[in-house]
């Protein structure tokens, strides 16, 4: 029998248990330690459990008020796990373990610990002093409802405290390794395929473009036709309903009517949207269809952007957008001129 020795008696770890552990030489799950780490934004700590008679029981706690400088939730998890990597340390120099274990529900912090990336002064100071104090153990992911550290870290009511299952025999899924939970990134995927990975990233299909669309019109229409919409129903007394003939679709956009409804045109053609003149989409848009364009004239421009969109004096907004284009400055804009001789001086004269 291995006896815990005095330095953790004196209240470096509050055990809960007896001073004698790991009775059980015969059985290999007796001397696992099991470290759970959460932190929450008032406290972070750590739980740990360890087998004993078919089970798993509490084994000692502790934990710590935050700092008292706010710092966003990943840090104050990674300052959990940097609490639980000393204390495994401490355990294993102290107690005979046959394997350590440290759980965390923060998939950031588990990110962080196999990234290959250089994160800032604060995160990359802790993760090597993580790396070195638990180059032997393993860090996996443990769900936050399994998590026994959410009740030490968030605190709970005295009701829900007693006989909680959790906080006193630790997770079900603990004894079965074919039930642990299976965090989504490890050391070696990362570090031996970071560099060759190839990001992939299918492009939209046609209808998310259109909803998209159909998102970014609304929202200038709304902006710029405030005298269209009365009580989110047309306002057919406004002077540019009655003169282009206005009216909404089914995905509550603005459309322009006309003489041309009955064309075998498509019923965008037929139907254009609605654009305000003075607006950043309008400027996007039109930009758009000028590089499609080639950078053709203007007419070229114009006929190619009424085939889907109604904007108001849209020669004078396609002649502002060609005059900013530098490729159109540099092939159409007039040659350098030489400049003016200077006078000759009197001596020459």
């Amino acid at each position: 029998m291995t006896r815990i020795k005095s330095d953790i008696e004196q209240g470096i770890l509050t055990m809960e248990t007896t001073r004698y552990y790991f009775s059980d030489s015969n059985n290999t799950h007796a001397r696992n330690i099991h470290i759970f780490t959460d932190s929450s934004m008032k406290a972070y700590g750590v739980r740990i459990h360890r087998f004993r008679e078919g089970e798993f029981i509490r084994y000692g706690k502790k934990n710590r008020v935050a700092p008292i400088k706010k710092m966003t939730i990943p840090k104050l998890e990674l300052m959990a796990a940097l609490f639980g990597a000393k204390l495994a340390d401490h355990i294993t120099k102290s107690l005979e373990c046959e394997h350590v274990t440290l759980w965390s529900d923060s998939q950031v912090v588990l990110s962080w610990l196999v990234s290959s990336k250089q994160p800032d002064v604060f995160v990359k100071n802790r993760i090597k002093q993580i790396h070195e104090l638990t180059s032997t153990f393993k860090w996996r992911y443990c769900p936050t409802d399994s998590n026994p550290t959410d009740l030490l870290s968030r605190g709970v009511t005295f009701n829900k405290f007693q006989d909680n299952k959790l906080w006193m025999h630790g997770t079900e899924w603990l004894t079965a390794e074919d039930t642990l939970p299976v965090f989504h990134m490890t050391l070696s995927s990362v570090t031996n395929k970071s560099r060759n990975r190839e990001k992939r990233c299918d492009p939209p299909i046609l209808e998310e473009t259109e909803n998209a669309l159909c998102i970014w019109l609304k929202d200038a229409q709304c902006t710029c036709f405030p005298d269209i919409y009365l009580n989110d129903t047309l306002n057919k007394k406004s002077s540019i309903v009655k003169q282009l003939d206005i009216y909404i679709d089914e995905k509550n956009v603005i459309r322009c009517g006309g003489r041309i409804s009955n064309a075998p045109l498509d019923v965008n053609s037929r139907f254009p949207f609605l654009l305000p003149k003075d607006q950043r989409l309008t400027d996007l848009i039109v930009t758009s269809a000028h590089r499609r364009q080639l950078h053709s004239g203007t007419e070229s421009t114009v006929t190619f952007l009424r085939q889907k969109f109604w904007i108001p004096s849209i020669r004078q907004k396609v002649k502002s957008i060609k005059h900013k284009c530098i490729i159109c400055r540099k092939n159409t804009g007039k040659p350098y001129h030489v400049p003016n001789a200077p006078t000759l001086p009197k001596d020459i004269v």
